[in-house]
């Protein structure tokens, strides 16, 4: 399930409620992934109440997904917020919007994957679109470096 739409992590108590349902309600559910900027935009809503609701839970894992666009997005205080979310009990990973001009280069992209690695689970995709496709790459770093692919996806 993805819980997207705005910034839902804005609202932590909502999602602890909407959480706490699909645990009691929704055993059939494996996944929730809400997606959020709030660990960047706003540091002081990664409170209590926002790793309470992210805790981990018996009938699903519970993952944070991000945009991290470059490493310069990632101050010390950015990089306790994402420890404290991840101690919570989220899996974090980050999905990373390519920028012309900030992060469209592969030395770029290394070096924001390789200072998001302490805390995040999933490999970063990066993405452009067009009007008729959407041009994919996959980033994925392991110890061998990072390696890419990349192709065009149409758009429906």
């Amino acid at each position: 399930m993805l819980v997207t739409d705005g910034d839902p992590l804005i609202l932590p108590d909502r999602i602890e409620w909407l959480l706490d349902a699909l645990e009691e309600h929704a055993p059939q559910v494996e996944i929730v992934r809400i997606a959020t900027r709030v660990p960047l935009q706003d540091l002081r809503r990664v409170d209590a109440r926002m790793k309470r609701a992210l805790r981990r839970r018996s009938t699903f894992r519970v993952e944070v997904a991000t945009h991290i666009n470059h490493r310069g997005e990632l101050f010390p205080e950015v990089r306790e917020a994402y420890a404290a979310l991840q101690e919570a009990g989220a899996r974090i990973y980050d999905q990373t919007v390519l920028l012309r001009g900030l992060n469209d280069n592969l030395n770029t992209l290394s070096s924001s994957s390789t200072s998001c690695a302490p805390w995040t689970s999933r490999r970063t995709i990066c993405s452009t679109a067009s009007r008729s496709a959407a041009w994919t790459t996959t980033a994925r770093l392991s110890r061998r470096g990072l390696s890419c692919s990349a192709g065009w996806e149409p758009r429906g």
